[in-house]
């Protein structure tokens, strides 16, 4: 990372961010929110949830160009949320000065989204132990190393082990078939919500299904 001008992550930190997004698009789109009203507050704290975020990574790379834009974003999407909704329905943080509660509607903390993720799509599994096995092979613990060690046996059946994640197939089996379930049960919920046919996107998830029973183990 500090010799190349590009920014290396590690496959499940990627896949831990996409089901990560998934999950809040999900809590956007969830079908349970009867209410147009409270959708549109769920956007809104995303969005500006989002811009707070930018203008956060922006600042800690010393970034003033985009840190600028992400401020100039933050304060339209506050502008427009104060003409959506009435001083009634907005609440600020005491120590920030953000908003962060709308229409009675607050952005969920991850653990919160994930978990969410899951009891909106019927599998509870997903949104919580699957989530879980990301959060682990993503920081620095046992299990993370362990996954990253590939097991050789010796002629005098001892085992060597090494780095070799990289040429392990089953790992990024795992993680891709992962993150293309999290993608199949958001896009569901989208076309749900936008009226579209949701026979086509199943026929899919039944095409791949016997590769993702192999892959999550």
């Amino acid at each position: 990372m500090t010799g190349s001008d590009e920014l290396a992550l590690t496959a499940p930190a990627i896949v831990r961010s996409t089901v990560e997004h998934l999950a809040y698009a999900s809590w956007i789109l969830d079908p349970r929110v009867g209410n147009a009203r409270k959708r549109i507050a769920r956007g809104q704290l995303e969005g500006l949830a989002s811009s707070r975020s930018w203008y956060g990574v922006a600042s800690s790379f010393g970034d003033s160009k985009n840190r600028e834009r992400a401020n100039e974003e933050y304060n339209l999407r506050d502008a427009q949320a104060k003409k959506i909704f009435y001083r009634s329905e907005i609440e600020y943080g005491e120590e920030s000065g953000d908003i962060v509660k709308l229409a009675g509607e607050r952005r969920p903390h991850t653990d919160k989204a994930i978990a969410g993720f899951g009891v909106i799509v019927e599998d509870r599994a997903f949104g919580k132990s699957l989530y879980k096995y990301l959060c682990a092979a993503a920081h620095p613990t046992a299990h993370a190393i362990q996954e990253l060690l590939v097991a050789t046996t010796r002629p005098d059946g001892r085992k060597d082990y090494q780095v070799g994640v990289a040429d392990d197939d089953e790992y990024f089996a795992r993680l891709t078939a992962t993150a293309a379930l999290a993608f199949h049960h958001a896009i569901r919920l989208f076309a749900t919500y936008s009226g579209w046919p949701i026979k086509p996107l199943d026929g899919w998830l039944d095409e791949i299904r016997p590769a993702l029973a192999d892959a999550l183990v």
